[in-house]
């Protein structure tokens, strides 16, 4: 993948040491979701939603770097964050964590058992809904969009590889 911002850094003899804090933190951004990319490449999984987030930031990270280059930068470093939707999905997350720790997770393995025994490996969300309402509930209250979501147990991950399709797998 060809990225956009290096070219322009070159044209311009510009080191990303010299970017402003917000241009470096996309740049962060960008390896990241390309490191993803690869993993998720590597184990047979489809990696196109980290390549579009690249693309994405690359964009982005493109026009700070015009911004700082013609003295145009008009953004705050500092984005701003809604403190209180923070706090609140901070708050759901710890009650998913607490919901797993207080036997969520027991049920959830069993159920992962039973699907992997019975040679359900390859499952729709659907077909989780139906055959694993645990773990489907599981996966429902923390999917991320545009993330890598599942579920993983001690024995078993239950890995989203394509949209609402996962792959079980016994570890």
């Amino acid at each position: 993948m060809e990225l956009q911002y290096l070219t322009v850094l070159e044209e311009n003899n510009v080191n990303e040491r010299e970017l402003p804090q917000d241009a470096k933190n996309g740049i962060k951004e960008i390896k990241n979701a390309l490191r993803l990319a690869k993993l998720r490449e590597a184990k047979g999984y489809n990696p196109e939603n980290y390549y579009k987030k690249a693309k994405t930031f690359d964009k982005w990270v493109t026009y700070e770097i015009y911004d700082f280059i013609n003295g145009t930068d008009n953004n705050e470093d500092i984005p701003e964050v809604d403190v209180e939707e923070e706090q609140n999905e901070k708050e759901n997350q710890e009650q998913n964590i607490e919901k797993v720790a207080k036997g969520d997770g027991a049920a959830i393995n069993k159920e992962l058992s039973e699907l992997y025994k019975n040679g359900k490996t390859d499952l729709s969300i659907n077909e989780i809904k139906g055959l694993a309402p645990n773990s489907y509930d599981t996966l429902f209250d923390c999917y991320e969009e545009g993330e890598q979501n599942g579920i993983q147990t001690s024995e078993y991950a239950l890995i989203e590889y394509d949209e609402q399709k996962y792959k079980l797998t016994k570890i």
